[in-house]
């Protein structure tokens, strides 16, 4: 799931499973918690750089919070039916073919 804030700041949301079948589910179980913890969350930041909203320490986390102290909400847009149904019509391909060609324009 993705969450938006309306100031243009997108966070992304992953999950983990373990496939069936897994030869070992129980390891693949713990590095999923490891990841999901706020040591794994410190260890993403340290290897890649990415910030995670879930705990402090980091970028991501601080614009979070400040968001959230100046009162700008969050959007879900998987489970906002006015966006779902938003993204599926036609006013939606019209505009981001628009914003293709601005794109495509910026890019020459």
């Amino acid at each position: 799931m993705s969450t938006y804030l309306m100031d243009g700041i997108y966070v992304e949301n992953f999950s983990l499973s373990v496939r069936k079948g897994a030869k070992h589910p129980n390891a693949a179980k713990l590095v999923s918690l490891y990841l999901a913890s706020p040591q794994g969350a410190k260890f993403t930041l340290e290897e890649s750089g990415a910030g995670n909203i879930y705990y402090p320490g980091n970028y991501e986390h601080d614009i979070a919070m400040q968001d959230k102290r100046q009162g700008i909400r969050e959007v879900f847009p998987e489970k906002d039916l006015k966006i779902i149904k938003f993204g599926r019509s036609e006013e939606s391909r019209r505009l981001e073919k628009e914003v293709q060609l601005i794109l495509a324009g910026a890019t020459r």
